[in-house]
């Protein structure tokens, strides 16, 4: 696909309910190709308002083809997943998809060989021709996150001699992390926030760059923010498109914005950058698309927060809080305090008990605390109270989940009213421990008094929410 048919594709995402229409699309199992598709006919992609990507393919089979579905999947209608999407539009566009949920059905109980199939996808990708130059990475929020810009855009009209100014208002920022130059342009009349980096510059060298180009702002938010499109140029005159679905968020906590007021554009972008650099030096391909574990334990936290129990939030905080715990160099075993000398002498006690059931017991004990102590979370979280990081009411609070969280009583609710009072400081602990994390600390950033009076205006109106 050239560069200007991406650009026109872009224009028809913008808006809701938009329509692909394919002159052929293709059903597939995993690893084979199209010659040997399950299924093969027109249909269309839709992008429906509330982000998700639907399709609908139509379909002949075979009297084969549909005896053995017919057998396999139901009488008159069957499920079945673990399916390729391959389609190519009417002007050309080819692409290929991930499909999460697909449901086919028999247009009548007598004619069982044409069938409509519909489902829903996950990620659609697609080749870009571009004009050959340096590679970079860029992410397209088709619905941007509110961020920090520092840069101004001014746009004026003439009528004649006289020049009348219609609008000021901030466009863009620019900053350096990892060696390389981050670029993040809005463009409101499209209601895009575009975020590019280049690549093979510093740490920036991975193939996930445009994933993590979106990541920070899920830890800045508190939201699931994810983009409409990616677009990763190889510098080879391709590219490769992702269009993903975005999924409208419900109530947030907030995230870093919230917990150290990140409301100015200094101390929103060092947390930002930070991130970005935390991302690109400790990238673990084990994860796949998440690039780090940090991210993984932050998305954790937000689909929970938008189930909507405390209780349930509660406890994915506690784990998230326990895996960043293992993450500090402070995890680390540490010898028994056990003397050799005090040893010797509980083993000759042992031997005068008369009881072989006590002395087993006593025995398994004594060999248990001569052991290589295991590290334990409030060790490094009491290092991190020393060393000024966090408070006592910290540690607190996730000492009292704690004991839910590692004996699996997720149902007991008895006194939870207790629990749940302390669940503002659980999660500021979160925050700060990823703060304390990619090195990111808000006595550098303090805020002014306008910056004060913002955030106290922003927690009201989240409360009010």
């Amino acid at each position: 696909m050239p560069l200007k048919a991406f650009y026109k594709l872009r224009e028809k995402l913008s808006k809701p309910s938009a329509e692909l229409l394919c002159q052929d699309i293709w059903l597939t199992a995993p690893q084979s190709d199209l010659e040997s598709a399950l299924v093969k006919g027109p249909g269309r992609l839709t992008f429906r308002e509330d982000g998700q990507i639907r399709f609908e393919v139509q379909a002949s089979l075979s009297n084969a083809q549909s005896s053995l579905l017919h057998m396999n999947h139901g009488r008159y209608g069957f499920r079945f997943g673990g399916l390729h999407l391959h389609g190519e539009t009417y002007d050309g566009m080819e692409f290929q998809a991930w499909i999460e949920g697909v449901r086919c059905a028999h247009e009548s109980i007598f004619n069982r060989t044409n069938v409509l199939i519909a489902g829903r996808v996950s990620c659609l990708m697609t080749r870009v021709s571009v004009p050959k130059g340096p590679a970079k990475a860029v992410a397209i929020y088709a619905h941007p996150p509110s961020v920090q810009l520092t840069t101004w855009r001014r746009t004026e009209v003439s009528h004649g001699d006289k020049t009348e100014q219609v609008r000021q208002e901030a466009a863009g920022h620019s900053f350096e992390t990892g060696g390389t130059e981050v670029t993040v342009l809005l463009n409101r009349e499209a209601n895009e926030l575009e975020v590019s980096a280049k690549v093979g510059v510093g740490n920036f060298t991975h193939p996930n760059l445009e994933h993590i180009l979106t990541e920070p702002f899920r830890a800045l938010h508190g939201a699931a923010y994810y983009p409409r499109y990616l677009l990763r140029d190889f510098g080879d005159e391709t590219a490769q498109l992702q269009i993903l679905p975005w999924s409208k968020h419900g109530a947030s906590l907030g995230g870093a914005c919230s917990t150290f007021g990140l409301i100015e554009p200094d101390g929103y972008w060092s947390y930002f950058g930070k991130y970005l650099d935390y991302l690109a030096v400790n990238y673990d391909p084990n994860f796949f698309a998440d690039p780090n574990k940090v991210t993984l334990f932050h998305d954790e936290v937000i689909r929970a927060v938008r189930g909507g129990s405390h209780w349930i939030i509660s406890l994915a905080l506690s784990s998230a809080i326990e895996g960043l715990c293992k993450m500090h160099p402070a995890w680390s075993k540490h010898p028994s305090p056990v003397s050799p000398a005090e040893k010797e002498a509980v083993e000759a006690f042992l031997q005068t008990l008369p009881s072989q059931f006590l002395k087993d017991k006593l025995n398994s004990a004594l060999k248990g605390a001569c052991a290589e102590q295991q590290p334990q979370g409030s060790s490094v979280l009491k290092l991190l109270m020393e060393e000024g990081v966090i408070e006592s009411r910290h540690k607190k609070a996730w000492e009292r989940f704690r004991h839910f969280v590692a004996h699996g009583n997720l149902l007991d609710h008895r006194e939870p009213d207790s629990r749940l009072s302390v669940f503002e400081d659980l999660y500021e602990l979160f925050q700060l421990l990823t703060a304390n994390r990619i090195g990111f600390s808000t006595a550098d950033h303090p805020l002014s008094d306008g910056g004060r009076e913002m955030l106290e205006s922003y927690r009201g109106a989240r409360h009010a929410d």
